[in-house]
């Protein structure tokens, strides 16, 4: 299989900030949204505050002074204020009754909401 960003990157990789994994189904699917989106584009994870947080997935291009780090051969952001949040979690790709969604497991998530738009 063809990586998503082989010769399309707009970034440096740096070493992972954080440990994150991917299920299968989550891979393929991210491979292949990220191989229809702008050039440069990566998974941006950030948590939106509410009560409770509740974790939020992106695909768009990094921009300067993000740090891109690669998780199963794919493209990640995690913002700075995120990282704590998302250490350790599992990111799958569930379709159930016609609907694809994003869903985050991790120890460090609130548990109540783990569906992750995409």
């Amino acid at each position: 299989m063809d990586e998503p960003q082989k010769g399309r990157r707009e970034f440096a990789l740096s070493p992972p900030l954080i440990s994150l994994r991917l299920t299968a189904p989550a891979r393929e699917a991210l491979t292949d949204l990220l191989r229809i989106r702008p050039r440069g584009s990566v998974v941006h994870l950030t948590m939106v505050p509410g009560d409770p947080p509740h974790p939020h997935l992106a695909l768009r291009p990094a921009t300067r002074g993000e740090v891109v780090f690669e998780v199963e051969g794919l493209p990640f952001v995690v913002d700075p204020e995120s990282q704590a949040a998302f250490a350790g979690a599992t990111i799958d790709h569930v379709v159930e009754d016609g609907f694809a969604a994003f869903q985050v497991e991790g120890p460090h998530l609130p548990q109540a909401e783990r569906g992750l738009g995409k």
